[in-house]
């Protein structure tokens, strides 16, 4: 009888040793795989996100009309109207300039603004300051920005002013928009 559990002790080492074996086989093989596949799956789509939508082939000729067209575009937007009796036509585009900022700085009453609506280079950002019957304005030729047209900061020196409340607007003007802005009122010290 002690041969018979001698044999079956040794029976049963070899099943778990045989069992050890197969799972760390089994292990192998799932370690395998995923390395092998999965890894390499997340590998190719980061390096594919990225040039998925660059084109390196030559222009097509509809890209190529397409940018003769948009040239053209731009070149009847610099030309000068002809206008000969200088009145405004009707069909200009209403825009509503936004002032940014204002304030006083460096002995300058100072504002910011933009006119949203138009991105376009031949426009003027024109500044007013009101109190009373008194009326102070300042100019400037207004820049494209990637969204919309920019007035930049628009100066009046301090000298020209009084002390007190002053409503300020800033009007935009072009060959194919104009507008004026809502009132801010300004301190002046």
């Amino acid at each position: 009888m002690k041969e018979l559990s001698t044999k079956t002790k040794m029976s049963k080492t070899k099943i778990i040793i045989l069992s050890i074996v197969a799972l760390a086989l089994l292990g192998g093989g799932v370690a395998a795989y995923y390395y092998r596949y999965v890894d390499k799956d997340k590998a190719e789509t980061a390096d594919t996100t990225h040039n998925d939508n660059i084109n390196y082939s030559p222009p097509t000729e509809q890209e190529k009309k397409e940018t003769e067209e948009h040239k053209k575009s731009l070149a009847e937007d610099k030309a000068p109207t002809n206008n000969p009796t200088g009145n405004s036509p009707s069909t200009k585009k209403s825009v509503t300039p936004v002032i940014v900022s204002y304030g006083q700085a460096s002995g300058n009453v100072e504002v910011s603004a933009r006119v949203p609506g138009v991105i376009e280079s031949n426009g003027t950002c024109k500044l007013t300051l009101t109190k009373g019957s008194d009326s102070v304005s300042q100019s400037k030729k207004a820049t494209p920005n990637a969204s919309d047209t920019s007035c930049g900061f628009i100066s009046i020196p301090r000298s020209k002013l009084s002390s007190g409340s002053w409503s300020a607007k800033v009007s935009y003007s072009s060959s194919k928009a104009e507008g004026v802005s809502a009132a801010k009122t300004i301190k002046v010290q």
